[in-house]
C-alpha cells in the first residue's frame, strides 16, 4: 500500500546565510531595511507582512524540475535521487529535501521536453503516469509508480516493474490517494518563496540570522537557510498575494478570435509563456502573467484596504524581434481604480501607487494591446498583493 506520509522536508545540507539586505513591509505598507540578525519572531508577529529577500542562488535551468504538490504548493530543484517513498530534490541554496510520494501530484522537467510535445503533458484518467525522453521522443508509460531509488523511478506498466533513469523523465504524474492535508491557519501561516520560483505555506515556528523553521501540516518541520529563500509572507487572510485568491472570471487572448486558434489564459506565478516571471533583475516569485488583450478576476470578498504592486513585461520579450507594448488596467467592482501609460519591452517594472479597494469585491486586471500587434505583449502584474491595512 502506498505510504501516505506528510510532507517531511528534512534538509540534509544548508547554504550559507545571507547577508543582510532583507525590507520588512508591514500590514499598512510601510517598509524599511532589515539586518536579518535583528528579525525575531515576535517582531515579525508585531510588524511583517512581507519580509522581501533578493534571490542569490543560481539556478541551473537545465537541470531544473518543478514539482507540483497536492496541497497546491511546489518546488523547483534538481532530482537527486530517492529512497522507496521518498524522492530526493536539491533546490537552489543548496538544501537537500526528501518529498514523501504521497504528498506529490506531479513533477515536469521542461527542458527534456520536445518541442510540439508540450500537449502530452497530462495526467491520466486513472493511475499513475511517467513520459520518457528518449532522444528527441517522449515514450508515454500508464501504470503505477512502484518507488523512488538512486538509480531512476521504479515504475510498473504492462511491460513489467522497470527503473526508468533519472536523466530519462520527462514528467511524472501521481494519482492521489486519500484526502487532502488542511492548510495552516491563525497568526503564524505564512507561505514561503524559494529561489527559483517555489512556494511553500506552513506554521512559522522559529526564526532566527541562520534561517527560518516551517511546520507543515502533520507536524513535520523544515528549516531552510536565508539564502534559499525569496520571501515570507503572512497567510493568515490579512495579507494576500492576489494569485492566490480565488478567479472568479476571465477574457484569454485570442488573437485569432476563436479556440481553434492561439489562447493563452492568465497564469498564477507564472508568465503567460511559460516559466517563472522574470525581470532583468531576476525571478520574481509572486504575479500574475498574461498575454495581451485580456483581462481576468479575482474575488476579494471586500475584506482588504489596499493594493499595491508593480507591471512590466517578461524579460523573455527581450529575445523576441517585437519585444511588445502594453497598457496595464486595474479595476475594482467594474470602476477603473488606475491605468497605465504605454509600458514597453525595454522599460523597467513600473511601481502602482497604494490603490484604495477598500469595500471592492471583485478586482479585474486588464492588459490591453498596445496597437501594434500581439507579438511579444506578455504582461506581468509582480508581487501584486492586497493588505486589511
Amino acid at each position: 500500500m502506498r505510504h501516505l506520509a506528510l510532507l517531511a522536508l528534512a534538509p540534509l545540507l544548508q547554504a550559507p546565510a545571507r547577508a543582510p539586505d532583507a525590507r520588512l513591509e508591514s500590514l499598512a505598507g510601510a517598509r524599511e531595511p532589515l539586518a536579518l540578525a535583528d528579525l525575531t519572531l515576535a517582531r515579525w508577529q508585531r510588524d511583517g507582512a512581507w519580509l522581501e529577500l533578493p534571490a542569490t542562488a543560481a539556478v541551473d535551468a537545465a537541470d531544473q524540475a518543478e514539482l507540483r504538490l497536492r496541497d497546491g504548493d511546489r518546488l523547483y530543484g534538481a532530482l537527486r535521487g530517492g529512497a522507496k517513498e521518498d524522492l530526493l530534490v536539491t533546490l537552489p541554496g543548496g538544501a537537500i529535501v526528501a518529498l514523501p510520494l504521497g504528498d506529490l501530484d506531479a513533477l515536469v522537467v521542461a527542458s527534456r521536453i520536445p518541442a510540439g510535445r508540450e500537449l502530452e503533458l497530462a495526467a491520466p484518467p486513472s493511475g499513475d503516469r511517467l513520459l520518457r525522453a528518449l532522444g528527441g521522443s517522449l515514450d508515454r508509460l500508464d501504470g503505477t509508480l512502484v518507488g523512488f531509488a538512486d538509480a531512476g523511478v521504479e515504475f510498473e506498466s504492462a511491460s513489467g516493474v522497470r527503473t526508468i533513469a533519472w536523466a530519462e523523465v520527462a514528467a511524472l504524474y501521481v494519482e492521489a490517494i486519500g484526502e487532502r492535508k488542511p492548510r495552516a491557519a491563525g497568526a503564524q501561516a505564512v507561505a514561503l518563496d524559494l529561489a527559483g520560483g517555489g512556494a511553500l505555506r506552513g506554521e512559522l515556528v522559529g526564526l532566527g540570522s541562520s534561517g527560518v523553521e516551517l511546520v507543515r501540516p502533520g507536524g513535520q518541520s523544515l528549516r531552510l537557510s536565508w539564502s534559499a529563500l525569496t520571501g515570507l509572507a503572512r497567510d493568515d487572510g490579512r495579507f494576500a498575494w492576489i494569485s492566490q485568491l480565488p478567479r472568479v472570471g476571465e477574457q484569454p487572448c485570442k488573437p485569432f478570435g476563436d479556440e481553434l486558434g492561439m489562447v493563452w489564459h492568465a497564469s498564477a506565478d507564472r508568465c503567460a509563456a511559460g516559466g517563472p516571471l522574470r525581470t532583468l533583475q531576476g525571478v520574481v516569485a509572486r504575479g500574475v502573467g498574461m498575454h495581451a488583450p485580456s483581462s481576468v478576476s479575482f474575488e476579494l470578498g471586500a475584506r482588504f484596504r489596499h493594493l499595491r504592486g508593480r507591471v512590466a513585461l517578461d524579460a523573455s520579450v527581450r529575445g523576441l524581434p517585437a519585444q511588445g507594448s502594453v497598457v496595464f488596467e486595474v479595476r475594482g467592482d467594474g470602476k477603473s481604480l488606475w491605468k497605465s501609460a504605454l509600458v514597453r519591452g525595454a522599460a523597467a517594472p513600473l511601481e502602482l501607487p497604494a490603490l484604495d479597494v477598500a469595500g471592492v469585491k471583485v478586482l479585474e486586471l486588464v492588459a490591453d494591446d498596445g496597437g501594434d500587434g500581439f507579438s511579444g505583449d506578455r504582461a506581468n502584474w509582480l508581487e501584486l498583493r492586497a493588505s486589511a491595512e
